[in-house]
């Protein structure tokens, strides 16, 4: 499961979903390291898809159904959308509070 919920989850990383992590991914796209990141996370969506493919393709019920391409799909997008999201879903107040914090004296 891991090998298969992981390459989707590494891939949600490269969609900014603040102004400066947009503003930094416009600057980075300019770069060819950018373009070696793009294709490397082709790579893995395609690894995640055969993985997810193949183990949907033997359960019986799944592949007598035909709905195996849904289920990989399915799969795909809510490992990329919940990874992407959960840091997002608790809220800035409450990952700490101030009595918390270590003054810095």
């Amino acid at each position: 499961m891991l090998l298969a919920s992981a390459p989707p989850s590494l891939v949600s990383f490269l969609i900014p979903w603040s102004p400066g992590g947009m503003l930094l991914q416009k600057v980075n796209a300019r770069t060819w390291g950018y373009l070696v990141v793009i294709g490397c996370s082709m790579y893995l969506l395609y690894y995640s898809f055969q993985i997810q493919w193949s183990w949907w393709a033997a359960q019986p019920v799944v592949a007598d159904t035909g709905l195996i391409y849904h289920q990989v799909l399915i799969g795909t997008n809510l490992a990329m959308t919940l990874v992407s999201h959960v840091p997002n879903l608790a809220g800035r107040d409450m990952l700490y509070k101030p009595s918390q914090m270590i003054p810095l004296t």
